[in-house]
């Protein structure tokens, strides 16, 4: 079974991440590809179009697709690498 096979319909989650819906932190968190950014489902930025979102069941799923995690940019490139993030993540 897939990773996507595991999560909620991509138009339910569509739903939540442009509503802010807290009630689904922690089934999803979304990368975006025109940003290279991942978001939980509460984040206040600007949404994106539904074509340019691409859903993970966690924050490591999405850093192994190659996202960045939004509050952690500034820092993430300090730190140069998406293994040290993953083990952040999991630390």
């Amino acid at each position: 079974m897939s990773e996507l096979e595991t999560l909620p319909d991509r138009g339910a989650m569509y739903d939540a991440l442009c509503n802010k819906d807290s009630s689904f932190e922690g089934v999803f968190v979304a990368g975006i590809r025109t940003t290279g950014i991942f978001c939980r489902p509460s984040c206040s930025a600007r949404k994106p179009k539904p074509e340019n979102v691409v859903y993970f069941r966690d924050a490591r799923s999405a850093i192994a697709g190659g996202f960045w995690h939004m509050q952690s940019l500034p820092s993430a490139s300090r730190a140069g690498s998406h293994s040290r993030m993953a083990a952040a993540v999991d630390g």
